[in-house]
């Protein structure tokens, strides 16, 4: 008799000797025959010897303490309580750093899973003990999954060949010595350095040098940050291995193992694009994808300081006033900000990949449908498609079935939350949502917050391995702050040189679509820098910066998104460009930015700050007074309508009482602000949208990256948001020349 076998790479039926009928689901083990059960029975005995081996391991390394010598060597295990109390009482010294008391080494041994900032640094030997691996935080998950216990295999890191197709189309990058392992967050109030565990690269000098030379130790470090992929980066045997960082591992295993290897700057490997076809074993239908991150991976170069880039360490003692004036000014000069050595999320350490896990951290339902790319569909119809094309739908529990399906590619985006959890930072930056409550109302039936408003203040994603978005700008010209919460994130930052030159809109236009953000050919020409955002990283862009994202591992993120006055110039100029081309953003619109700006200008009096950029503040005041040069409808406010019916008189008609209140009394007093602001500092709002205009254009002069020079408004404070009389209408008026939308291919 005959029984069906799938293999372990297609599901394709293939015939075996054995005792049952075929295509039954005979489980009598009576019945099979002698050579079945003869194989059964040697598959049993082979797993159990498996499992005794793995025991003995475990238990040989929580056995391996050893104790060297009294004359102030360091000790290889915390753990060796007689011994410290042998070596203390020879040498007759006093409590010491270098041989802790019994009960100071007791103390550490229950408690070191806590982390450094617990105990005091001074306390225990700053040598190269070896690291217990299973020692969990107190807010660590049970699952042991969750953290590393297998180093990774040597094939896994000196073999490079690919084992699968397309050999040609990947060359593996020589690593660089210059790559940092993985970071590890050092407490606040913790006196280590994390200079020795991750050397800095030269984009992202250390703030004081003199750190450098203080020691860690690394069985204290260990226990502060669990590995996200699988390869225990944090130990002391880490240091000593090459700086490559691993994301093929995953939850202790290789991760999609039939998938090829891609060599990153860096020396960073991670799986490239796969998924197999079942019908055809050796075909990747995930192919263009891999070609695409490939080339990327072959282009991209190392982040250094300079204009378009700056990073800096979190410093838990710098003011929040301060550190927001830093990030949105280095984002109205068009730079990413990279801030390192945030404090450590508690969801890190706590998340698992489990539909329970996620509900009880992030407060997903999860029998919602939440909307879903898939990579493979996402891929063909890119080409055709203007916007990013929603797939399907799916919910949590069958998102997290399908994680050890290399056949699956899927991403959840923009899932809401319903904590919202941001920096502290973020509230002093935010000048959009800050906007709608720095004032008392200005009118009486302004009261409701657009739920657009709260969905750009945090938002959750969820991508599954393998998984590359190509590249294109957020929506509605809002910055983004990113940070991952588990996982890790290959960030492609692109930048078309040619921008810088542009004196013009149509230069300007012709220099955007070489960005080509509506298709997914890999396009030449551009400048590619990665960062690898890992859990402890703080990514902030400005409005309008192209990037594309590779999500080698499967991945859990958080961010938001805001508005500040010093990058208005940067959102007019990608509000202007969307409108005209119908640009490719992100999936979602937010269709109440222009309500989100009046409460931005008319905030501006009560906000301390009196100093902005010419450019910036002038784009703002373009913004309000001609909405319809940026947005192809206005927001239909809800309050508007609630006042219009309240106010309405027996006799009017609908159309009656909207010509008497067409707009809300902040709006009107939004266009007064724009107008004294315009006049008191002669901004100019003018553009230049051919190179054969005279008049400069008022973004463009002088480049993107520079925002002008600060003007103070401090001496117009007090006339601003005056209720003055009811201005006329602004100039809403599309009859200024524009350049024409270009022709679908």
């Amino acid at each position: 008799m005959e029984m069906q076998k799938y293999t372990h790479n297609t599901f394709e039926k293939k015939q075996q000797h054995g005792g049952r009928k075929e295509g039954s689901k005979n489980h009598d083990i009576s019945t099979w025959s002698v050579e079945a059960q003869q194989k059964r029975q040697r598959k049993r005995d082979a797993d159990k010897m498996r499992q005794r081996r793995k025991k003995a391991d475990k238990d040989a390394t929580l056995a391996n303490v050893s104790v060297k010598d009294s004359q102030g060597e360091q000790f290889n295990s915390s753990f060796n309580v007689f011994a410290a109390q042998r070596d203390t009482s020879l040498n007759g010294s006093s409590t010491s750093s270098a041989h802790p008391t019994n009960h100071q080494q007791l103390s550490f041994s229950t408690l070191s899973a806590a982390p450094t900032h617990f105990h005091d640094p001074t306390l225990f030997d700053t040598g190269s003990s070896d690291v217990f691996p299973y020692a969990t935080p107190p807010y660590s998950p049970p699952d042991p999954n969750f953290f590393s216990e297998h180093p990774l295999h040597p094939s896994n890191v000196t073999n490079l060949a690919f084992a699968s197709q397309n050999d040609d189309d990947l060359e593996p990058l020589q690593p660089l010595s210059s790559m940092s392992p993985l970071r590890v967050t050092t407490p606040l109030d913790s006196q280590d350095s994390p200079s020795e565990l991750r050397p800095e690269s030269p984009s992202c000098p250390p703030e004081d040098s003199s750190l450098q030379s203080a020691p860690v130790d690394p069985s204290m470090s260990s226990t502060l940050y669990p590995t996200q992929h699988g390869a225990k980066a944090f130990t002391q045997s880490s240091l000593t291995a090459p700086t490559s960082t691993d994301f093929t591992m995953w939850q202790g295993k290789e991760y999609c193992p039939n998938a090829q290897v891609l060599m990153w700057p860096g020396g960073v490997k991670t799986k490239g694009p796969w998924c197999p076809d079942s019908r055809r074993k050796p075909h990747n239908l995930a192919s263009h994808d891999l070609k695409y991150v490939s080339a990327v991976a072959r282009a991209a170069e190392l982040p250094a300081e300079g204009p378009y880039y700056t990073c800096w360490a979190y410093d838990p003692l710098e003011d929040d006033v301060e550190l927001a004036r830093r990030i949105t000014r280095s984002l109205g000069q068009r730079k990413v900000v990279h801030l390192t050595n945030n404090p450590p999320d508690p969801v890190t350490a706590k998340l698992q990949w489990t539909d329970t896990s996620f509900h009880s951290n992030f407060g997903l339902a999860l029998d919602r449908e939440y909307e879903a790319i898939e990579a493979k569909q996402r891929t063909r119809n890119a080409s055709t498609n203007k916007k990013l094309n929603v797939n399907h739908r799916m919910t949590i529990p069958e998102f997290t079935s399908m994680l050890d399906n290399d056949k699956e590619v899927h991403a959840i985006l923009d899932a809401p939350v319903v904590q919202v959890s941001l920096p502290s930072w973020v509230k002093l930056a935010d000048d959009g949502h800050s906007g709608y409550f720095r004032d008392v109302p200005l009118d009486k039936y302004r009261r409701s917050i657009p739920k657009d408003v709260q969905g750009t203040q945090s938002w959750f994603l969820i991508h599954m391995g393998r998984f590359h978005t190509f590249p294109h700008h957020d929506s509605n010209g809002l910055c983004t702050l990113i940070r991952i919460l588990h996982g890790c994130k290959c960030w492609v930052y692109l930048r078309n040189p040619d921008i810088d030159d542009c004196q013009d809109r149509e230069a300007l236009q012709k220099a955007l679509e070489a960005y080509g953000a509506t298709d997914v050919q890999f396009k030449e020409g551009l400048v590619r820098f990665v960062i690898y955002c890992q859990p402890g990283d703080l990514l902030i862009q400005g409005p309008g910066v192209y990037h594309e994202v590779y999500t080698p591992i499967p991945t859990a993120s958080a961010g938001g998104h805001f508005y500040t006055v010093d990058t208005m110039h940067l959102t007019e100029m990608t509000l202007w460009y969307s409108l005209g081309v119908h640009d490719c953003d992100t999936n979602h619109n937010h269709p109440s930015v222009t309500l989100t700006m009046i409460g931005m200008i008319n905030g501006l009096r009560s906000n301390p700050r009196n100093d902005y950029p010419r450019k910036a503040l002038a784009a703002l005041c373009r913004i309000i007074l001609r909405p319809l040069d940026y947005f192809a409808t206005l927001y239909d406010d809800p309050d508007l309508l609630l006042k219009r019916q309240n106010e309405r008189f027996e006799w009017e008609t609908e159309e009656q009482t909207a010509a008497r209140i067409p707009r809300m009394d902040d709006h009107n007093i939004a266009i007064n602000n724009a107008r004294l602001l315009a006049r008191a500092f002669d901004l100019r709002m003018s553009h230049k949208l051919t190179a054969d205009d005279l008049e400069p254009d008022f973004v463009l002069e002088g480049g993107l990256q520079d925002p002008g020079e600060l003007i103070d408004i401090a001496s117009i404070k007090p006339q601003l948001n005056l209720r003055t009389e009811r201005p006329q209408h602004p100039i809403e008026s599309l009859k200024a020349r524009e350049i024409s939308p270009r022709e679908d291919e």
